[in-house]
């Protein structure tokens, strides 16, 4: 950018700042006033018009919004999400206000768009955007840019509204004694007022990237002749998706290509036997790049995510060119997917001090102590925030947020012979949930030593057992989830015939269900190939519903995706993973359920489980059931049984499902571990499991 266009816009947002600038004694006099309404601010009657149309938008932008009157205009019309951007941060300020004023204030949100923020927001973002007295007020070179970038942040088929001033030829200047610097320029004071353009001008400017679907002129209050020009226009369909440029990065026509990158924050604090072993924050960023050319996939993992551009030409160079590719079964799977999500920028565990999250570990520790047998107590605090980013050729664009963050505990206990090996950790997506456990950390403590004093060994055999919605979830991710991935059946006859879509494999009364749609631990909104997350049944009322897929596993089994392909980071490719996996409730009470057991188990809390075809779960704590009420606690190593077998022997489910995240830990899964999941469920009974 040479020296003087940098001066002008320089000159043009300060002047801009200072004429948008609000005090606060015309703040007063402006509320005294009991003003109607945003139309009151507006120009036009055709400009408030055109703002209104623009309320049916789901997303709207009002790029240059001075104070904000179309923005307000365009959310009193319906639109529920409306960004009102300006460089000069007193017009953010001043859109703030007349927005608060004006009772639209939580669905306008005014920012100052000084830098590089039209950079930050995602292609496709906007289906309505508004740009009224802007575009010929600022330099040709600078209108231009922020056409492209128009074109960019819109979907296909957005409403565009731009409102431009009138148009002054060189003759009709010097008629008035007015000087155009470079034949089009007016400056006034030093400032640059107007860049005169025809409507045909105008229009050329608007072609590679809109189609003009009307123009109207109109005359702002006082003027007698209607000179100035309202164009409405209809963002282009893009033929050719893959040439598009999303983000500086151009992608080669022959080729699938996606991009991954992750900003993640993480912070570890850990004390053992009351000294500080660890307190570190670690900040990374990396990027995993695919190329696939229909018969390979070629890899790179980098963390100099400033140069991605060199780092795909070189997967490309090693790639062969498929003019085909767009016909490949495994690219016509992918989704194009574009949205921006952000969960926890007011909340971010990167924004909490250090020191706090200490205070907060060190406020915990001292109830391990209470509880004379425990001996070597352990404390950690853990916290993850992750900024995700995704592109693909086909014209893909997702940022989203991931957060989680909690408190992990463990501990020995000792007395006599008797030993256990405790622990109590909770999982939560803001700090603020962290605080208040005393009491629910010191229960837990409690009843871990009355288990392992009190504990009776049992018979082994066959038993009734409830599993809580802890245990639930531990046998339906273990036992059940990893069978519904789908790479483990691929050239796999056997497993094959076992896993058909349609057999019955459990209890007509139990539905397994999966999905990264929910808050927590295995909240994956888009999976890592861009594919939006849903809710997929792998069982439904006893029927084998579903599997779980990536791209490749979709197409080699001509099946649908289902937002599975996960990687634990960008070090690793996408392969098929759970995300958030639970058994759907039932109609009983926790009593109802227990009732007609005469002598059963109640598993409360696991150590581990693990299986396939035969599963194994190892209890922490677990009681007698005797005469349908819950008896002493029970010494149990092991339960554990044939998968269908067990499925089918379910016969009760309370109404009350609990959903678990986690801080510590996650899934494993080859070579990648660990990989953040939740899961959970109701109480469940089973008539029969094996109990050692």
């Amino acid at each position: 950018m040479n020296e003087k266009l940098l001066q002008d816009n320089k000159t043009l947002v300060e002047f801009w700042d200072g004429a948008f600038t609000i005090p606060e004694e015309e703040k007063a006099a402006i509320r005294e006033s009991g003003m109607s309404g945003p139309e009151e601010m507006a120009p036009s009657e055709k400009l408030i018009k055109a703002a209104a149309e623009l309320g049916a938008g789901k997303k709207v932008l009002d790029l240059g919004c001075g104070n904000g009157w179309a923005a307000c205009i365009a959310a009193k019309a319906g639109c529920g999400d409306v960004t009102a951007a300006d460089p000069a941060p007193n017009a953010a300020a001043a859109a703030r206000f007349i927005a608060g004023l004006c009772g639209v204030g939580d669905r306008v949100h005014a920012v100052c768009s000084a830098g590089d923020w039209l950079d930050t927001v995602p292609a496709g973002t906007y289906d309505g955007l508004i740009c009224s007295n802007v575009l010929d007020v600022v330099p040709p070179e600078t209108a231009e840019e922020l056409l492209r970038e128009a074109a960019r942040i819109t979907a296909e088929d957005a409403a565009i509204v731009i409102g431009l001033n009138y148009w002054l030829s060189p003759e009709k200047a010097a008629e008035k004694g007015i000087e155009l610097a470079d034949g089009c320029k007016l400056y006034q004071d030093g400032v640059l007022r107007l860049v005169s353009r025809t409507d045909e001008e105008w229009a050329a400017l608007f072609a590679p990237y809109f189609t003009v679907e009307s123009l109207e002129h109109f005359a702002w209050p006082g003027e007698q002749e209607e000179r100035r020009r309202l164009f409405r226009l209809r963002k282009k369909k893009n033929e050719n998706p893959e040439k598009e440029n999303k983000n500086m990065i151009q992608f080669k026509e022959g080729y699938y290509a996606d991009i991954r990158i992750e900003d993640r924050s993480r912070t570890t604090i850990s004390y053992k036997a009351g000294v500080l072993e660890e307190m570190k924050v670690r900040n990374e960023k990396q990027a995993f790049l695919r190329v696939y050319d229909g018969k390979l996939w070629y890899y790179a993992s980098v963390t100099d995510v400033d140069h991605l551009q060199k780092t795909l030409d070189g997967l490309y160079a090693a790639a062969t060119a498929n003019p085909a590719i767009l016909e490949d079964p495994i690219v016509k799977r992918f989704e194009i997917n574009r949205d921006k999500l952000s969960n926890f920028a007011d909340c971010s565990v990167r924004d909490i001090p250090l020191a706090k999250k200490q205070e907060l570990l060190l406020s915990y520790l001292p109830i391990l102590s209470e509880e004379p047998a425990v001996t070597l107590p352990e404390g950690n605090y853990l916290d993850r925030n992750s900024e995700f980013r995704f592109l693909s050729s086909l014209g893909a664009d997702i940022t989203y947020d991931y957060q989680t963050c909690g408190i992990a505990l463990s501990f020995a206990m000792a007395e006599g012979e008797k030993q256990f090996h405790g622990g109590w950790s909770n999982g939560a997506t803001r700090f603020e949930e962290l605080r208040g456990l005393e009491e629910t950390i010191r229960d837990s403590v409690r009843e871990q030593a009355d288990s392992m004093r009190s504990a009776v060994p049992v018979e082994a055999g066959k038993y009734p057992v409830v599993l809580s919605p802890e245990a639930a979830g531990v046998f339906a991710h273990e036992s059940f989830g990893h069978k519904s991935e789908a790479d483990f059946m691929i050239s796999d006859e056997t497993m094959k015939e076992e896993w058909q879509l349609g057999k019955t494999v459990g209890s007509p009364i139990l539905s397994i269900a999966e999905s990264g749609t929910i808050p927590g631990s295995g909240f994956v909104p888009y999976d890592d190939e861009g594919t939006k997350a849903r809710m997929n049944y792998l069982i439904k009322n006893g029927v084998l519903a579903g599997r779980l897929h990536s791209a490749m596993t979709a197409a080699a089994l001509d099946e649908d995706l289902t937002g599975n392909a996960r990687a634990i980071g960008c070090e690793f490719e996408p392969i098929v993973r759970m995300t958030t996996t639970y058994i759907e409730g039932g109609d009983l009470s926790f009593d109802e359920l227990i009732a007609p057991i005469e002598k059963g188990y109640f598993i409360k809390t696991v150590k581990h489980g693990s299986g396939m075809s035969t599963f194994t779960i190892a209890p922490k704590v677990a009681y007698e059931i005797v005469n349908g009420k819950l008896g002493r606690p029970a010494q149990i190593s092991v339960i554990s049984g044939n998968v269908f077998e067990t499925l089918g022997l379910i016969d009760g489910l309370t109404k009350d499902v609990e959903l678990l995240s986690f801080v510590a830990g996650g899934c494993g899964k080859m070579e990648q571990y660990p990989l953040p999941v939740g899961f959970g469920g109701p109480y469940v009974r089973v008539s029969e499991m094996n109990v050692q």
